[in-house]
């Protein structure tokens, strides 16, 4: 399980929980569920998105997937793009 946190002032403002699908495959797939407090004097609605990454080749950076994730948690279906179910 891989956990992402995004602070604000030492604030946790976000957070994705993602979990590997592919038994640590080479290229794998992953679940995401991503949570956001909302931010009314900004505008911002809370979210919470559930969604897949599919085909992710982990021998890359953590950040691609990091990415992926953010792409998840900013879509208003959940998915990142080609290659994504949702």
């Amino acid at each position: 399980m891989l956990t992402v946190v995004v602070y604000v002032n030492e604030t946790p403002v976000a957070r994705a929980l993602v979990g590997n699908m592919s038994d640590l495959a080479d290229v794998s797939d992953y679940k995401v569920r991503a949570v956001e407090q909302g931010a009314p004097d900004l505008g911002i609605p809370a979210s919470d998105v559930t969604g897949l990454i599919k085909g992710h080749p982990r021998r890359t950076s953590v950040w691609h997937l990091v990415r992926k994730i953010a792409e998840v948690a900013t879509s208003e279906h959940g998915g990142s793009g080609a290659g994504t179910e949702w």
